[in-house]
């Protein structure tokens, strides 16, 4: 996801995943954005390439919403940048994007989402970490496949799961 200037704009509820593992090759790529009514919510952010997971520049001040997102990365030496600044892992990133805002990533996550094929495109999650993980989305009812979202405890990415339940036979 590149976003760079824009004004008034919803990402909510998507799975993002780059394989590529070239370099600059980014999952969320928050730039410079110029309103207070941008909001990134509900999203997963996944590189299993061999780059960062995020990269969110001058945006401190301007995004309305950043939080109930997850995530990932292969890489081991740097996680993410804020504000052009490398963090190498997840809790430093955190701690930085909490400070600059307030309730900004303070319920995001960091967990590989398990999806059911990278090879394949098949972008299920199951990960149960991530199961009623978000929050209502309004503007976002039906998942990709079309099912119906959670009013109350909606999943992380674009799918809506159910967690299995324990049954040995």
């Amino acid at each position: 996801l590149y976003s760079s200037g824009n004004d008034q704009i919803d990402v909510r509820s998507n799975n993002i995943l780059i394989t590529n593992a070239g370099t600059w090759c980014y999952p969320a790529y928050l730039s410079n954005t110029s309103s207070a009514l941008n909001n990134y919510v509900g999203n997963n952010f996944v590189n299993k390439g061999n780059f960062v997971a995020a990269y969110i520049y001058g945006s401190s001040a301007y995004t309305a919403t950043c939080d109930y997102n997850n995530y990932y990365t292969l890489n081991t030496t740097t996680f993410g940048y804020w504000n052009g600044t490398a963090y190498a892992s997840y809790a430093l990133y955190k701690a930085v994007a909490i400070g600059a805002l307030p309730a900004r990533e303070t319920n995001s996550k960091n967990l590989d989402p398990n999806y059911v094929s990278t090879t394949q495109g098949n972008l299920h999650v199951t990960n149960t970490l991530l199961n009623n993980a978000s929050i209502p989305q309004t503007l976002v009812t039906v998942d990709y496949d079309g099912e119906p979202r959670s009013g109350s405890t909606p999943d992380i990415g674009a799918d809506e799961f159910n967690v299995p339940s324990d049954d040995a036979g």
